[in-house]
């Protein structure tokens, strides 16, 4: 017979606590039973107090929000914690009493850092927000590097689990393309396990390598709830947003983006039509790969791929020279970047997650794989011209166009008069300022003190000086030309001069014959915004007042490319 847990749980000490929850816990009993007699207790007449105490005991006692959230963040420390006890008080009885177990069981000295991890296995709603949270660089390092196994590190899965979907969903079909799974799981995320098989191609008659990916048996389960909770905390922080001084919007808005990317994940079928769509959008281009679908293999809980050879982009760049991985950078960027912004197609797919872990290198082919389609947006013609134009501006350091540009994409209309619109004005010029000025003198560059060298340039990171190279410098660079094996043959590639100087032929032609630059101006119509933004002298802008015209102009955006070539 179990005791009966003690009422009034808010009023004891850590100790105390402990002490209790041992006291009536089934003496000699096995994890089970001890896992349904705290399920039992949370069900009873006392379970809210239990679970206010407990959840008490967790975000104050082992997992202190005051050392998860830096001094730099402070105002936030009482929403996170307000948030934690949300959740805790939410979970399912079923869900919450063995991580309950878990957290008196590990001993006392065990880091804050890895009870977080433990306390939101099997939570993929919180392990999500943590993959979100986790690419803030201003957290501790101890936290960060927690979180950052929520990218690659999760384990809450075991492989009998997923062959076991596997043999379910797929039944004879195993049998008849001769499928042969491997014992071990390559890796896990939020909602899925991938592991690896080889299977008979029957259009080749070879063996061939592929991938699994495969939702976890207890996403079904539990999906339902974290959504519930997910909303119910978006509308608590929407209606008390005053008390914590933060926008109605903010908080709401990343739960609800959150809601979103998993309702996304866990949407196979959307992933495998989005995987279709993009192996025919890349397959022509050299250099990059996406995993091919095989369709014979898949349901609604599996996605069966093609195994695609590499290394996460950033280990695989950390190895290389300078020039090599500055090489990687274009390649990346006219990926993910350029290729759907280019693309012909009314409305185009891109990688709505290319972090690193999503992104492959072979530093053998030197090809570049996008893998992980489950988080894919599209674009419209008309918000690829605004972007081509922003990036456009951006080159020419011009902050009130890039604004329009800026607000013309904003998901709500908003006024450049408004409130918010003067915000976003000066968060642009304060972003426009901060770039680097001119590398030569006469041309409304910086002051000496401020001015960086051309090879101080070819390290700057910032997207939109690598996607305004492609972009508006028309044509590939000579040497890139000459590996295609034309070297007798003079580089096609244009003067920012002279694509800006006429206007293109209305006849379209393919970009790779004149230049991704010469391709952008006819695509997008950006002949007229490139060539008012050259001739309009903005009082606000910081190049404005440097330039006497036109010309003048057209030389500092030539030489500004040539520095970053």
């Amino acid at each position: 017979m179990l005791e009966t847990p003690p009422v009034g749980f808010r009023q004891l000490s850590t100790k105390e606590l402990r002490t209790a929850v041992a006291g009536w816990l089934p003496k000699g009993g096995t994890r089970t039973e001890k896992i349904g007699a705290i399920e039992s207790a949370l069900r009873s007449g006392m379970g809210q107090s239990l679970r206010e105490a407990m959840a008490a005991w967790i975000v104050d006692g082992i997992v202190p929000v005051s050392r998860l959230v830096p001094e730099a963040y402070v105002k936030w420390r009482p929403p996170v914690r307000d948030a934690m006890m949300f959740v805790l008080a939410r979970l399912s009885a079923a869900r919450l009493a063995p991580k309950l177990l878990e957290q008196f069981e590990l001993p006392e000295n065990t880091p804050a850092e890895t009870r977080l991890l433990r306390l939101i296995a099997k939570v993929p709603g919180l392990q999500k927000l943590g993959q979100v949270i986790a690419r803030n660089q201003n957290l501790r390092p101890a936290l960060r590097t927690a979180l950052g196994r929520l990218e690659n590190g999760i384990r809450d899965v075991r492989p009998a689990e997923i062959q076991s979907i596997i043999t379910q969903d797929l039944g004879p079909r195993l049998e008849a393309f001769a499928v042969k799974i491997a014992p071990a799981i390559l890796s896990e995320a939020s909602v899925s396990a991938v592991v690896r098989f080889r299977w008979r191609d029957p259009e080749s008659g070879r063996r061939e390598r592929g991938v699994f990916k495969v939702l976890k048996p207890h996403i079904p389960e539990y999906f339902a709830e974290d959504m519930d909770y997910l909303q119910g905390l978006a509308v608590y922080f929407g209606d008390c947003h005053h008390t914590y001084g933060f926008p109605a919007h903010l908080i709401p808005d990343t739960l609800k983006k959150v809601r979103r990317l998993l309702q996304h994940e866990v949407n196979f079928r959307r992933e495998q039509n989005t995987l279709r769509e993009a192996f025919n959008l890349y397959r022509n281009v050299k250099g990059v790969r996406v995993p091919r679908l095989i369709q014979p293999l898949c349901s609604h809980r599996i996605t069966a791929l093609t195994e695609e050879q590499g290394i996460k982009v950033t280990s695989a760049a950390a190895r290389l020279s300078p020039a090599r991985r500055r090489g990687i950078a274009e390649q990346l960027i006219e990926a993910v970047v350029v290729l759907p912004l280019l693309s012909a197609e009314t409305d185009v797919i891109f990688h709505g997650d290319p972090h690193a872990g999503n992104l492959l290198y072979n530093n053998r082919t030197g090809e570049l794989v996008l893998i992980d389609w489950a988080l894919r947006e599209r674009l419209s013609r008309e918000h690829r011209r605004h972007l081509a134009v922003l990036f456009g501006m951006v080159g020419l350091r011009d902050s009130v166009g890039a604004c329009i540009e800026i607000l013309a994409l904003s998901q709500h209309r908003i006024r450049s008069t408004s409130q918010r619109g003067r915000v976003i004005s000066g968060a642009v010029k304060e972003f426009i300022d901060e770039l680097p000025g001119d590398p030569h003198a006469g041309h409304g560059g910086r002051p000496a003190a401020s001015r960086v060298t051309c090879n101080e340039r070819r390290e700057i990171p910032g997207i939109a000086d690598h996607a305004l190279q492609g972009l508006v410098y028309a044509g590939r660079d000579s040497a890139r030309y000459r590996r295609a094996g034309r070297r007798q043959q003079p580089c096609p590639c244009r003067t920012i001069r002279s694509t800006l100087a006429e206007r293109p032929p209305s006849l379209p032609f393919p970009v790779a014959s004149q230049g991704l630059g010469y391709a952008a101006v006819q695509r997008f119509a950006l002949y007229d915004p490139l060539m008012d933004a050259l001739r309009t002298e903005h009082p606000r802008s910081p190049v404005a007042g440097g330039f006497s015209g036109t010309e003048s102009r057209l030389s500092h955006l030539q030489e500004l490319m040539s520095a970053y070539r």
